[in-house]
């Protein structure tokens, strides 16, 4: 499942200083690898549809993660052992990581 394949760390090919911690549906964002603050870990949500963003006949899969002040979008482009590659929403964003 995706879940599974996201689970790991993930290094950011434009900040190899920024990572990713996937784990158990819980996705922290490290930097120098630290976690900033409990703001920086989110609850993760796997989904087929985000009617807010993406027509519902667009077949994709979309990763939303929560914590307590606020909630973040993205569209999973690619996901294999080695890349993960998300699109941001609104922004439109690409951010490409390396499984460390």
């Amino acid at each position: 499942s995706s879940i599974d394949l996201l689970t790991g760390t993930w290094v950011h090919e434009k900040d190899s200083l920024a990572t990713l911690k996937i784990k158990d549906k819980s996705w922290a964002f490290e930097y120098e690898g630290k976690v900033s603050s409990d703001d920086e870990v989110y609850d993760v949500n796997l989904t087929d549809q985000l009617p807010e963003f993406v027509r519902e006949t667009e077949k994709a899969e979309f990763i939303i993660l929560t914590n307590k002040t606020d909630t973040m979008y993205f569209e999973i482009l690619g996901l294999n052992d080695k890349v993960l590659s998300l699109m941001n929403f609104p922004t439109g964003r690409l951010h490409l990581f390396n499984r460390k």
